[in-house]
């Protein structure tokens, strides 16, 4: 599994890098710019859907549980705002976590 993530955004890297902690078996490949995406022999999942199948596979069984909730249909709704939202003022989460800040 491929994990797609955007070089311009220093919370995305932050979190890239973490989930590659967590789930070793990811390839992770910066591109600019991208949404988070995951590319398996399957197809491609992208936002929290991406985030939550690779979580899903991770050896670490909170991981999986995490992962799990994230692909649960019925709180997709839920997940597609907070991803929104993320997504949208990510500038400002960089600093937060002691990543750089987006271009944007």
């Amino acid at each position: 599994m491929t994990f797609i993530y955007d070089t311009d955004c220093g919370f995305c890297q932050w979190s890239a890098q973490h989930l590659a902690r967590i789930n070793p078996a990811l390839t992770i490949t910066p591109s600019h710019p991208a949404a988070a995406e995951l590319h398996t022999e399957h197809g491609v999942e992208r936002g929290h859907r991406a985030i939550g199948l690779a979580l899903a596979q991770a050896p670490r069984r909170w991981a999986r549980i995490a992962g799990w909730v994230l692909l649960q249909r019925s709180l997709h709704w839920l997940f597609v705002g907070i991803y929104a939202v993320i997504a949208r003022y990510r500038h400002r989460l960089g600093p937060l976590v002691g990543a750089s800040s987006c271009r944007l």
